[in-house]
């Protein structure tokens, strides 16, 4: 009997003791959440994080300074917004000019030549590749660049290479041939090998 008695009391103190824990464990869990709430409240993300000793600092991304107002970090000055960060924060960079370039999907600002040019760092535009000549701009107003192939194109003095339509006609807009205008009667060749064409006088 008094054995039974004796493991009776050991099995309560047991259970009290791990109750004991279990309340001192919640209580620390509640206290830790607490003080999460209050430190994400008084140093909110994600313009702000927590320093090891305790302070509360600005954390801005790239091309971006502290706003007090706004409590952000926003553009600097001749910047513009591009995207976010892993963070979340903003992100600004240099504009990103066309038609040479273009804003990629992961924010990057890259090159966009068109046929027969390449990129010149200098005029921040594509030129054409050594031997070509502009004849004229794509959809996107790129310059376009190729061979100064006659009939409809002739070199200049100045190794420039334009347009050489004849009457009646017009560049086309592949930039590559002269075409009849759309009140066109006659049509022929030139001594060129351009065509040329002849519209009714209008009396």
């Amino acid at each position: 009997m008094i054995f039974l008695v004796d493991m009776y009391y050991r099995h309560c103190v047991l259970f009290l003791i791990i109750v004991l824990i279990l309340n001192q464990a919640a209580d620390a869990r509640r206290i830790s959440d607490v003080e999460r709430i209050k430190r994400d409240t008084e140093c909110p993300g994600p313009y702000h994080v927590l320093t090891p000793d305790n302070r509360c600092v600005w954390s801005c991304s790239e091309g971006t300074t502290p706003d007090n107002n706004s409590n952000e970090c926003i553009c600097q000055a001749g910047l513009v917004e591009t995207g976010l960060d892993q963070f979340k924060r903003r992100v600004c960079t240099v504009p990103c000019p066309g038609p040479y370039h273009v804003l990629t999907s992961d924010n990057r600002c890259v090159w966009s030549c068109s046929e027969g040019t390449t990129p010149d760092n200098n005029s921040n535009e594509c030129v054409c590749q050594p031997r070509l000549y502009e004849i004229g701009h794509d959809a996107f107003g790129r310059r376009v660049c190729g061979a100064c192939r006659g009939p409809y194109h002739v070199l200049t003095a100045d190794n420039r290479c334009v347009w050489s339509c004849a009457q009646g006609t017009s560049p086309d807009q592949f930039g590559t041939e002269c075409i009849y205008d759309a009140d066109c009667v006659i049509k022929s060749i030139d001594r060129l090998g351009r065509r040329t064409c002849t519209k009714l006088i209008k009396s």
